[in-house]
């Protein structure tokens, strides 16, 4: 497998700062629901992110959680599937405070050993109903 996502998209190198100019929605990972969708998915270590209570979407879909526009967000890890095709999760970390975008190894360290601690815990990939539609779409812009 190269560095794509199998679907043409690039994939970024661990280190990378990504930023997005909207609000980014995601779910919560939820004991009582699947954690994840089938294909690829980011998995963010929040700092500063809020929880939101639905008012867009009817039903018992998940809770959502928002990031400002131009949250910066580094990536920690990307795993690939085993063979073509198969889903890749991209490991972030949110980045906050006075020092921003400087490196910290072991807080890096640490939020990705939470964040594949919580992931392996969890069941099968949600049905696509269970995710907001601003939930699923297009990787994150190109860094800030």
């Amino acid at each position: 497998m190269g560095d794509d996502d199998g679907h043409g998209n690039a994939l970024p190198r661990p280190g990378t700062l990504l930023r997005d100019p909207g609000p980014v929605s995601v779910t919560p990972l939820d004991p009582l629901r699947p954690a994840m969708r089938a294909g690829n998915s980011y998995v963010i270590w929040s700092a500063a992110a809020r929880r939101v209570q639905q008012v867009l979407d009817a039903g018992d879909g998940p809770e959502e959680v928002v990031f400002a526009p131009g949250t910066l967000f580094r990536v920690l890890e990307v795993r690939k599937g085993d063979g073509g095709g198969a889903p890749v999760q991209i490991f972030l970390r949110e980045l906050t405070g006075p020092l921003g975008p400087q490196t910290n190894p072991a807080a890096d360290r640490a939020a990705l050993e939470r964040l594949v601690q919580a992931v392996s815990q969890r069941s099968g990939p949600a049905p696509a109903g269970q995710w907001p539609e601003r939930c699923t779409g297009l990787p994150f812009g190109a860094g800030p």
